[in-house]
This record gives C-alpha cells, sequence and structure tokens, in this order.
C-alpha cells in the first residue's frame, strides 16, 4: 500500500504542474518574471540543514516534494483566463545523498521522464556540500557551504483561442550558499542558509502566435531570459530516524 501510494504521489505530482498553465502577450519583463518563479520551483535541494550524515560513509534516500508560491505566475493566468488560479506550483524529486570524509557530501536529485502524450516532466540535480566543523565531533553547531545545479524540462498542451498549442519549457537552475544548523536535541535541527541563485529559462511554443507580445522573440514561438536573485532558507530538519 505505501509502495503504491508513493507511485500515485510521483505520478500525480508533476501531472499538476501545468494545469491550468496559459500565457498570452507576454512581454519581456512578464516572461522574467514566468522564469523567476519556475526557478525557484525548480531550484535542487535536500530539505535538510548543513550537519552531515552520521558515520564514515553514511547515505540516504527519499523523496522531496513540496509547493512554491507563485503569485505573479497567478496574475499571468488570470489575465488570459480570470476562471484560472495558479497560485502555486508543485516540485518532486527522488533523492539521493551520499557523506564522504572531511565533512564532504554529494547528493542528487533528480525525476526520470513521466508523464502522457500532452505532458512530459523531467528534472536532474546534483550538489556538493562542505561541512567544516564535522571536524569537530562535540559541535552542537554545523556550518557548511553548498553549491547546486538543477535542469528541468517540462511540455504541456494547452487550447489558446481554440488551437491547440504545445508548450516546452527548459530551465537550469544553479546557486552557492552558507548555512548554520543548531543541534537543539539529537532529533531536532533547525537550520538557516543564505545564498544567491541563477535561473535560465527557454520556452518554446508549437501552434498559437499570441504567446509572445515582445518583438525581441523569435518570431512569436520562442523565448529566453535569465534571472539572478538572493536565496533565504529556514527549516527544521526532525531525525525521525533517531527514534
Amino acid at each position: 500500500m505505501r509502495l503504491l501510494t508513493l507511485c500515485m504521489l510521483i505520478l500525480a505530482a508533476p501531472s499538476s504542474f501545468a494545469t491550468g498553465l496559459v500565457f498570452q502577450n507576454l512581454d519581456a519583463d512578464e516572461f522574467r518574471t514566468l522564469v523567476s518563479e519556475f526557478s525557484a520551483n525548480l531550484t535542487q535541494t535536500s530539505v535538510a540543514g548543513a550537519s552531515t550524515l552520521s558515520g564514515a560513509f553514511g547515505f540516504r534516500f527519499g523523496v522531496v516534494t513540496g509547493r512554491t508560491n507563485t503569485p505573479e505566475l497567478n496574475r499571468l493566468v488570470q489575465e488570459v483566463n480570470p476562471g484560472r488560479t495558479r497560485s502555486s506550483l508543485p516540485h518532486i524529486h527522488l533523492l539521493g545523498e551520499l557523506k564522504l570524509p572531511l565533512g564532504i557530501t554529494v547528493e542528487t536529485g533528480f525525476m526520470p521522464k513521466v508523464g502522457t502524450d500532452d505532458f512530459k516532466y523531467t528534472t536532474f540535480g546534483l550538489a556538493a556540500k562542505w561541512t567544516p566543523t564535522n571536524m569537530f565531533s562535540n559541535s552542537l553547531i554545523h556550518f557548511a557551504v553548498k553549491g547546486h545545479v538543477q535542469r528541468s524540462y517540462v511540455e504541456f498542451d494547452y487550447y489558446l483561442a481554440n488551437q491547440p498549442t504545445r508548450y516546452e519549457y527548459r530551465g537550469v537552475v544553479s546557486g552557492l550558499s552558507a548555512g548554520l544548523s543548531f543541534d537543539i536535541t539529537p532529533m531536532i535541527e533547525p537550520f538557516i542558509a543564505v545564498g544567491v541563485v541563477n535561473g535560465a529559462g527557454e520556452l518554446k511554443v508549437n501552434g498559437s502566435n499570441t504567446v509572445f507580445a515582445d518583438p525581441t522573440f523569435q518570431a512569436n514561438s520562442a523565448a529566453q531570459a535569465t534571472v539572478n536573485t538572493p536565496m533565504y532558507v529556514m527549516g527544521i530538519d526532525f531525525k525521525m530516524g533517531a527514534i
């Protein structure tokens, strides 16, 4: 039953990404907004603090999923169809994490291509974290620096003005951050981090020629943009495996 539930989650979460996504007459600033909120949702993360796993070569694996608030994306959607809302986007990936000597941790987040004829989704990310405080076994405060990159692809269909239109979005998100964790108890580890993120996105459209309004876009069929933004992270890691 648990395996069936997990499989349904893996299939359902990506497909809901494209539900209700429709854009029209995007200018350059609006397209940058789209790339910014897509990039926020498609950033490699392990949802964990600065500390490392236990053991000389600790490892873990699992599923990371969540939702990203997208107020500007919702505004763009409602400009085309006021009856639709898109105030958040889901994300999901399988996570693998491996602890190496010298406080180094490598991780990957990926989702093999899933979907149907009118929707496809795949993502692959890598990250490396260095925790120098790992060399002090009794330290209750952990400091780490982390670099990450994630490449994603989303393809979906929509009828725009009664014309079938296919959207293809490719995005690459990379970043660097520094974080702190605090061992309050063996099971509770709050953490904070700050960093910078770079998001590059490309949207290709096959069908309607009304998606883009800016004359610099490629013949109303493709657009590219890059955004840079600070990143702030705050959370609590509940280490249930300690029970």
